[in-house]
């Protein structure tokens, strides 16, 4: 797979197509396919992409790589429009997250607030739970890093919610992620509330870290320490 990578990157797609059929494993070969794809779309190169995605059973995340491109390219409503065609609610939300997140960095935040709230609108439809709450969490923090604290909490709301109704080990670790977003979006309140819920004390203990180093990071050394002594007690 990663040979076969390595000459999509050169331009030497006859060759990595036949690596990658060459592969035995099913598996493997999609994998090699839809690496190779992602390498041209980033080029720019969507109709080569399309073609190798072409053979694939699910090609939303290659879509999502085009879609990704055409929005670094300039052409916002082109990749919205290859987006909303992607039927796999997992790869629309990691397009509008790349998306999201390229706004950032080059400080758009009014682009990224966009790419962002659509992200958080696919993440109501994935299925799978954990999935679902991850996606809702990690927009969370996208809205606070583009300083939409009110949209922050909105999602980091619906991901505790989501977090609630699991009934397995990873309800209390969501559920402290929760807390902290809700921190980091500056509700001191939702932040307290949530980690009331939490009951594992790992989980618990690591939450309170993190609010220790928030406060730290805010020059509240007193309440850092206060907090740590805390977690120390836990």
């Amino acid at each position: 797979v990663i040979v076969a990578e390595h000459f999509a990157s050169i331009d030497d797609d006859d060759y990595a197509m036949q690596l990658a059929d060459a592969i035995e494993d099913d598996g493997m070969s999609a994998q090699a396919r839809e690496r190779i794809a992602l390498i041209k779309a980033s080029k720019g190169e969507f109709e080569k992409a399309r073609e190798v995605a072409g053979g694939m059973m699910h090609p939303d995340f290659v879509e999502a790589g085009i879609a990704v491109k055409q929005a670094a390219d300039g052409d916002e409503a082109a990749a919205f429009a290859t987006i909303e065609a992607i039927e796999f609610a997992s790869a629309r939300v990691l397009a509008y997250q790349n998306i999201a997140t390229a706004d950032i960095e080059s400080e758009n935040f009014e682009r990224a607030v966009t790419a962002a709230t659509r992200a958080f609108e696919s993440s109501k439809e994935i299925e799978h739970d954990e999935e679902k709450i991850r996606a809702l969490c990690d927009t969370g923090n996208l809205f606070v890093e583009a300083k939409r604290n009110d949209k922050a909490i909105e999602a980091f709301d619906a991901a505790r919610t989501e977090a609630e109704l699991l009934d397995n080990v990873h309800r209390d670790f969501f559920l402290a992620n929760c807390a902290l977003g809700f921190l980091y979006a500056n509700s001191q309140e939702f932040a307290d509330s949530t980690l009331d819920l939490v009951t594992d004390k790992t989980q618990m203990a690591s939450a309170l870290l993190g609010m220790a180093r928030e406060s730290w990071k805010k020059d509240d050394k007193d309440e850092a320490l206060e907090i740590l002594e805390e977690a120390w007690a836990i």
